[in-house]
């Protein structure tokens, strides 16, 4: 008897060394219990966490998408001012400005829009004697496709929809205009009649429709 009780109790004293080297899988856990071994602790963000994270990409672009221009040429950094992505890019930031009420997130986009604003009617006129002026203006007044043009434009309105100056609205406005002239003659193949134009503007604004009703 005493035999069998010192048996069980050994058992019993081994029983959780057993159990911590059990290795944890679907055949003895649930799924939804087991915990992932990543090397990203993954789980429900804290929101000082989410914004400790935007404005480190936010000085990070500061630095890499510098607002320069030199001999009315817009500064080359590491992504350019004026491509598809950067129009994406800039209505993230004004959505960011926002949520986050910061204000350094809007003035990245009045930056580097106001400055392609003001240089777009300079590199207008340069490119129509040299179309190589200045590759990224390229994109804003001689566009070649609707994705040249469209989220750049999106930018530009919701710049325009909160600038209280008239010169200023006016010379944001200048840059989209002159993407839908250039559209439409793309698809022309000679200066846009009103119908094409028209529907050259409803493709490069189409664009920005979504972000104008959030």
């Amino acid at each position: 008897m005493k035999t069998i009780l010192f048996g069980l109790a050994l058992g019993m004293a081994t029983l959780p060394t057993f159990a911590q080297n059990t290795e944890v899988n679907d055949v003895n856990t649930p799924l939804h219990l087991m915990k992932p071994i990543y090397e990203t602790p993954y789980g429900v963000p804290k929101e000082a966490d989410v914004k400790a994270c935007m404005d480190r990409v936010l000085t990070y672009l500061e630095s890499t998408m510098p607002a320069e221009a030199k001999d009315n040429r817009l500064h080359q950094g590491s992504f350019r001012l004026t491509s598809y992505e950067a129009g994406v890019l800039y209505n993230a930031m004004w959505e960011a400005a926002k949520r986050a009420s910061d204000t350094r997130y809007k003035q990245f986009v009045t930056d580097r829009l106001g400055l392609i604003a003001q240089l777009a009617p300079i590199a207008s006129e340069r490119m129509k004697k040299d179309k190589n002026f200045d590759p990224q203006m390229r994109l804003v007044v001689n566009p070649q496709a609707l994705d040249d043009a469209g989220a750049m434009c999106a930018a530009f309105i919701r710049m325009q929809l909160g600038e209280t100056d008239k010169k200023k609205k006016e010379a944001i406005h200048q840059p989209c205009d002159e993407q839908a002239i250039q559209i439409g003659r793309r698809h022309s193949g000679t200066h846009p009649s009103t119908l094409q134009h028209g529907v050259a503007r409803r493709h490069v604004y189409g664009h920005s429709v979504p972000c104008m009703v959030r």
